[in-house]
Parts: C-alpha cells; structure tokens; sequence
C-alpha cells in the first residue's frame, strides 16, 4: 500500500473505505487457490495483523498456514480489526470538526 499508489489507509478513512482498500491489498503470490497453504511471512495482510492487532498473530498465521480461511476473509478480518482500532479515532475527529465550524451568524 502506499501514498503515491492512493491506496493507503488515512486515519479519517470511512469504514467502507478501510474495507475496499483492505480488499485490495495483494496478498501472498504463492496461494493461488483457496485450500492451498498460505506464507505468512510474505503476505501483506498478515504484517498489517502483526502491527495492528498482534493479539490475533498466532490465530491468524495458523489459519492461513492450514489453508482455513482464504485470503479474502482474512482482508475482511483485518478491515473489521482496522475499523475497530480507527473507531475512537474518527469519534474525535468528528468532534473536533463540530468544535471548530464557523459560527453562523443570521
């Protein structure tokens, strides 16, 4: 993902936009078929796991090495473990903006 690409995850991204850009994300080459074992360690999806939400690394290297859940369902995960960890962040975000609009003046 990257910021030249447009399609990085900004703080102030809407949860459908976290979900279509996490739906995007390249995921590990060699897993060309749903049973197939995935990588882990060259996956994408699975380094955003790590630094974002680390308690589900284990639960998530396991399903992907065992071929439990495609790679579609764990860019689903990681957009529902984004959204959850942006949640507080855009709450104050929207605060801040109704604190700071102009006051209107009839």
């Amino acid at each position: 993902m990257s910021k030249s690409y447009n399609n990085f995850i900004a703080l102030a991204d809407s949860p459908d936009a976290v979900e279509e850009k996490t739906a995007q994300m390249i995921t590990d080459p060699q897993r060309i078929k749903k049973a197939d074992p995935g990588h882990p360690d060259i996956c994408n999806v699975f380094s955003y796991f790590k630094t974002f939400k680390p308690e589900a690394e284990k639960e998530v290297e396991q399903y992907c090495t065992k071929a439990k859940a495609g790679c579609s369902e764990c860019k689903k995960r990681l957009a529902a473990a984004l959204n959850e960890l942006l949640a507080p962040i855009r709450e104050k975000r929207n605060k801040l903006a109704k604190i700071n609009q102009p006051l209107k003046i009839s």
